[in-house]
């Protein structure tokens, strides 16, 4: 892939006070191999609450002097004038993003990269390019004990990871304008025994949710799994992690109740330390096994009485 780094991705990263991890987050990046190649955006929320603006003082100052001087294409800064809320901050980055570029990478500011995060990301975004059945790049693996050979990178539907993932604009236009009106002209229920089957009682769950709501539905992680897995499209993700999550310390929007175990898994994740990374194999090495694995270690933990008393709790509450 000789001159690839002439369209390496830019990458999106959305923050607000959360300064340690922002600054290892940057850090670990600009330590990344395709650093120079890249360009940084960087959307800086306005605080909301008095508890935001020693983080968010330290992140303006220190996001105003590392411009003058690192190692990245280009560094860009959008300093929010009014709070947009996380969601808000990372629709509107897209949008400026998605005019100039076919493609992204998005990180939150609380994971931590492998040196070739950005060599993987960038040649599966050439790799996949014209293949519609592969919906992202993602750099993060889960703990689940999948299967894997002589391959460093597999395929699968049932769980959407955004630590740390590139798009391309047409596929990310794809699901951009998903509301529940989507979901319910969409749904029927052999999809819905279908997704049940292959993803699990969760999985499920939540595409009966998004049909029957109303409104707005927040582009996170279930439902872009939701989308991918009713759509027929994979994810690609590494057979080693690339990406260490440090924001399970309840400092996000989520991750409020944690177990001490489940914190320390994640703080103390293994990510690859190679500066290289080759696609080995076809990514369909133990497509079902893997699937089974993934579903059975997360997405399919919900029993199918409990999936029935939380469809029935779903419409006596939308009714009220």
């Amino acid at each position: 892939m000789v001159g690839m780094e002439k369209n390496y991705a830019p990458i999106i990263i959305v923050t607000l006070c959360r300064y340690e991890h922002l600054t290892r987050c940057i850090e670990s990046l600009s330590h990344c191999t395709g650093a120079e190649n890249t360009d940084v955006y960087i959307g800086l929320d306005y605080p909301l609450n008095k508890s935001h603006w020693e983080g968010y003082n330290l992140i303006r100052a220190y996001l105003t002097e590392y411009k003058k001087n690192n190692i990245f294409r280009s560094f860009n800064i959008i300093f929010r004038e009014f709070n947009l809320g996380a969601s808000g901050n990372v629709d509107d980055l897209i949008e400026m993003i998605s005019k100039q570029y076919d493609r992204w990478i998005f990180t939150e500011d609380d994971n931590i990269f492998s040196p070739n995060f950005l060599v993987y990301i960038n040649k599966g975004l050439e790799l996949y390019k014209e293949d519609k059945s592969v919906f992202a790049i993602s750099g993060y693996r889960n703990f689940y004990p999948i299967k894997f050979g002589s391959n460093t990178f597999f395929r699968q539907n049932v769980a959407f990871s955004a630590w740390g993932y590139a798009v391309w604009r047409e596929r990310h236009e794809m699901c951009s304008r998903i509301d529940a009106n989507y979901f319910r002209k969409t749904f029927s229920f052999s999809t819905f025994l279908k997704l049940r089957k292959q993803s699990g009682n969760y999985s499920a769950l939540f595409y009966f949710k998004y049909a029957f709501s109303n409104g707005y539905l927040k582009k996170e992680d279930n439902l872009l799994s939701v989308f991918a897995a009713i759509n027929g499209m994979d994810i690609i993700m590494p057979t080693i992690s690339l990406v260490r999550n440090i924001g399970v310390d309840g400092s996000g929007e989520h991750f409020k109740m944690i177990s001490n175990k489940l914190r320390k898994l994640h703080d103390e994740q293994i990510i690859s330390e190679d500066c290289d990374f080759e696609y080995i194999g076809t990514g369909m090495e133990f497509y079902e096994e893997n699937r089974k694995i993934f579903r059975d270690s997360c997405y399919g933990k919900i029993s199918s009485l409990r999936l029935i008393i939380r469809i029935i709790k779903f419409f006596i509450n939308r009714k009220l």
